[in-house]
């Protein structure tokens, strides 16, 4: 990898996670800020590359059919932004058409990361890409945990940041918990796989996750944690004595858990984080969803009823018109579409059917890439921590997305493709990667 390449690259992750988008100002046309930027980035290298990219797809079926449905999700914006504008009679605005940047968007990020990984593969190592984010995230948490309002308004708005709640340099906090939601998983596979040291950035991850207050998230890590974590390690091919150390170490951390929870200290921080921890507990006795969770399934009815009386609405939904007026929830709270929080009901409402299978598609695709890798990747113990992490996020999301569409906001949308590429990267090189001998892999 060339220099050049090289401080590109990391330019670019520092300008996706850090350059602010003027919320208070700009308003949500600030996200342009970002996703305009990247566009006018990677074109460039995309189109220098586009000899070298052509081949690979060519070869590589798996790419080739990731980028092919997120084409067809730009096919669908474009049909249904005429569909829902002659057949519906909705009223477009400028800021509609906005979405159609998002596909092409994605496309760049994975064919740029496939192509910058695939230069020199053995260096293939991505987790100073991953320290290099957390790092960021952490450094802003600092900040807007000690209340630098001036800085929190420049990422987020007025609302979000009296809630208190950690979300810069992201837009709300459901991002910031999707991604750190990743990074609970990596570092806790980091320190129950490779070394104790990771326990660290594992409970700061933790940590980072709870001041989000983001329920859906933390119930997504909550059930891979408990359920799957333990039966992908089981069911993966690392040696037996990594998977009995697995075990042992994961014991150790519980215990460390349930010394803090009889501590003095829990008492403090439970009563500080009750928001998250509070409603589970309702759940669980009373089966109590509370006013976030009867908002979305309010939100479903209403987008539901609507669309019963029109069976192209049904299959094509109404294409992204982000004015339209949807109703009133029981709480007398308008709901404009473009305020839709679960992941179902915003592509429904948007996309129909036909974007709900479009989107089932693209995830069972990944998640088989990486089930691919996770059985045939033989070699390198970083490589293997960093799929099994990207599998078991793969898995926590249909968990967290009922709390938010983290794939389609600036930043963690960057996130998701960034990672998305990467692992088409190694699915390509598992044979060269298995028969290559390096040192500390």
């Amino acid at each position: 990898m060339s220099k050049t390449g090289n401080f590109f690259f990391y330019f670019i992750v520092l300008y996706t996670f850090s350059f602010p988008i003027f919320v208070n100002n700009l308003g949500s046309i600030g996200n342009i800020l970002i996703n305009g930027t990247l566009i006018l980035f990677l074109s460039p290298i995309i189109i220098k590359n586009n000899k070298y990219l052509v081949s690979q797809l060519n070869k590589n079926n798996d790419l080739l059919l990731i980028l092919l449905l997120i084409f067809l999700y730009f096919v669908i914006i474009v049909l249904t932004i005429f569909v829902g504008s002659f057949y519906h009679d909705n009223f477009l605005i400028l800021r509609d058409f906005y979405e159609l940047h998002k596909p092409i968007l994605y496309i760049l990020i994975i064919l740029y990361i496939y192509n910058y990984f695939n230069i020199n593969t053995t260096k293939f190592n991505f987790d100073h890409i991953f320290y290099l984010i957390f790092l960021i995230l952490i450094i802003f948490a600092y900040f807007q945990l000690d209340r630098y309002r001036s800085l929190t308004l420049l990422y987020t708005g007025e609302n979000i940041y009296e809630s208190e709640r950690l979300t810069i340099p992201f837009g709300n906090p459901y991002d910031y918990a999707f991604v750190m939601t990743f990074f609970c998983i990596f570092f806790f596979y980091k320190y129950a796989l490779s070394k104790i040291i990771f326990i660290f950035p594992f409970l700061i991850s933790i940590y980072l996750l709870i001041e989000t207050g983001s329920r859906s998230n933390a119930f997504a890590f909550l059930i891979t944690f408990l359920f799957f974590v333990p039966l992908l390690v089981l069911f993966s091919n690392f040696k037996m004595r990594i998977k009995f150390f697995f075990f042992l170490k994961s014991i150790i951390l519980i215990s460390i858990l349930f010394f803090f929870l009889n501590s003095p200290f829990s008492e403090k921080f439970f009563e500080e984080h009750d928001m998250v921890y509070l409603q589970f507990i309702d759940f669980l006795n009373y089966g109590e969803i509370g006013e976030s969770g009867r908002n979305r399934f309010e939100q479903l009815n209403i987008i539901v009823e609507r669309s019963l009386d029109n069976p192209m609405m049904i299959l094509l939904g109404n294409g992204p018109t982000k004015g339209l007026e949807l109703g009133k929830t029981s709480d007398g709270i308008i709901y404009y579409s473009e305020h839709l929080e679960s992941s179902i009901t915003y592509i429904y409402f948007r996309y129909g059917l036909i974007g709900i299978i479009l989107f089932t598609l693209l995830f069972l695709s990944i998640l088989r890439i990486s089930l691919i890798v996770c059985r045939n990747l033989k070699s390198r113990l970083k490589l293997k921590v960093f799929n099994l992490s990207f599998l078991t996020w793969i898995i926590s999301i249909p968990f967290g997305s009922i709390g938010g569409v983290f794939f389609e906001q600036p930043r963690s949308s960057f996130f998701f493709y960034l990672l998305i590429g990467i692992i088409l990267c190694i699915k390509s090189k598992i044979k060269s990667l298995n028969h290559t001998n390096v040192k500390n892999s």
